[in-house]
């Protein structure tokens, strides 16, 4: 598999932002399909009883609900935060697990789009009813598009997220609704849009 330009600034960047938040780094490369979900596998059997959340960030060529290994296999993104659940990892139980992906999420080019808006559901369900509230997952881009990264100085959505946990104290909706903001912006003014989901 070719090798993403880039990648080694947004490593060193992702590195340096969670290690200065106090977070314990561990940094794979290049691993294969099977060997992601090893990796997972293993963080998913330590002790986290002392740590207050889990981060993943998974850097690769993808397509929708897809990431690529270096064997040029495809892995569900769904088949790796599965691994993460309070079933395989109950030290993580009620425990925030994030997932953020640098991957595009198909070919498109988008030159803008209108926002929607989601209404709330109706009805609150606790915590402890719903599979999977503990987890976030934020991707670069939207459904169906491309995610840029500059061979020079990575990708502007690593950027803007390291840029924002370390400059923020915020909650965590709050710093990517900010990060959303300034991808967006840094492409209105440079070229095609991007726009980050969560």
């Amino acid at each position: 598999m070719k090798h993403n330009i880039g990648c080694s600034v947004d490593e060193n960047f992702l590195s340096n932002t969670f290690k200065s938040l106090g977070f314990h780094v561990q940094v794979e490369k290049n691993l294969s399909a099977n060997e992601i979900i090893d990796a997972l596998r293993k963080v998913s059997k330590e002790n986290h009883t002392d740590n207050s959340c889990f981060v993943c960030v998974l850097m690769s060529h993808g397509e929708e609900g897809t990431i690529l290994g270096s064997d040029e296999r495809w892995m569900p993104v769904k088949t790796l935060t599965s691994l993460m659940t309070s079933d395989l990892c109950p030290s993580l139980r009620d425990k925030p697990k994030l997932f953020f992906l640098q991957a595009c999420r198909g070919l498109e080019y988008d030159p803008g789009v209108e926002a929607d808006s989601v209404e709330a559901p109706g009805e609150f369900l606790g915590i402890s009813d719903v599979p999977g509230a503990d987890f976030l997952c934020c991707y670069s881009t939207v459904k169906g598009y491309y995610s840029w990264r500059n061979p020079e100085k990575g990708s502007v959505f690593i950027h803007e997220l390291c840029e924002m946990l370390k400059d923020c104290h915020l909650e965590i909706i709050q710093i990517l609704t900010r990060v959303n903001h300034r991808v967006a912006n840094h492409f209105v003014a440079s070229g095609p849009l991007q726009h980050t989901i969560y």
